[in-house]
């Protein structure tokens, strides 16, 4: 079903016409959301901690119960904040879909400005969000597949 979501969607690994889909594509907000509830669903019967609302406390709890690894905990903690902080700057800066990072250049520019990158802040940015995407999808699929 994930996958299917991912490909319909989110138009694969690319994105649909060469955006990036934050929440649906690869290493997006949903990567981490599936992840947390599979090891809730796998887990929670027994570990009563998994049973807690919230992407971040779920993240928390799995790695105290020993599901996740530091690393894997830092780069699942880091893209959701790095991904939810870029949705919530677009929707600021009145992009429509704020989940899905915008292909012009000009709009790139004004969201790494609003998150503080130093001005273009575009490369930074793009760079920081392949990183953090590619880190969340490879944790995803240690845990998820």
């Amino acid at each position: 079903m994930k996958a299917r979501v991912e490909r319909e969607r989110a138009g694969g690994r690319g994105g649909r016409s060469g955006t990036v889909d934050l929440k649906l594509g690869a290493g997006g907000l949903s990567d981490i959301e599936w992840t947390v509830q599979l090891l809730a669903l796998l887990y929670g019967g027994r570990e009563r901690g998994l049973r807690v609302p919230g992407t971040r406390a779920l993240l928390a709890t799995a790695h105290d119960s020993g599901h996740l690894d530091q690393r894997q905990l830092t780069w699942m903690l880091e893209g959701w904040r790095t991904l939810t902080r870029l949705r919530n700057a677009l929707y600021l800066i009145g992009e429509r879909h704020s989940s899905r990072l915008p292909p012009k250049a000009e709009t790139r520019a004004h969201a790494a400005q609003v998150l503080g990158y130093e001005p273009p802040g575009i490369q930074q940015l793009d760079e920081h969000l392949r990183r953090t995407m590619r880190r969340v999808r490879t944790v995803h699929e240690q845990v998820f597949y």
